[in-house]
């Protein structure tokens, strides 16, 4: 331990409910417009973009916006594929600001992981 104080913050303030509420409105709008505009394809491009930041508000937007035509299968595609992103992101951040075993271990279980999802998104694809 290097002997620095970190400071924590309240995660239930306000000013975060209120970021978190932001992020949501900006992703349930991109969901709608890459929905409306090119359907499965629009849902997967804006899961992969909104993945690289989060996936929480992508997975809430996507599950709330329903089936699509074909039924549950784009839907959970673009949720797959946001979480891909995301741990890809990790990963990188992993390996970018990690140290020692902390930075190999977990890069190599998150890329694991976006593998995991990708294999499987690819054998279930509709």
């Amino acid at each position: 331990m290097s002997g620095t104080a970190t400071e924590h913050q309240n995660p239930f303030s306000l000013r975060h409910a209120l970021g978190f509420g932001a992020v949501y409105m900006a992703v349930l709008l991109a969901v709608h417009l890459g929905r409306s505009r090119l359907g499965a394809r629009g849902l997967y491009l804006t899961a992969a973009v909104s993945g690289l930041a989060d996936v929480d508000a992508i997975t809430v937007a996507i599950a709330r916006g329903g089936p699509t035509d074909g039924g549950w299968s784009a839907p959970v595609l673009a949720i797959t594929i946001a979480a891909i992103a995301n741990s890809l992101v990790k990963a990188g951040l992993a390996v970018a600001l990690g140290a020692g075993s902390f930075r190999v271990l977990t890069a190599a279980a998150l890329a694991a992981m976006a593998l995991a999802g990708g294999v499987t998104a690819f054998v279930l694809r509709p």
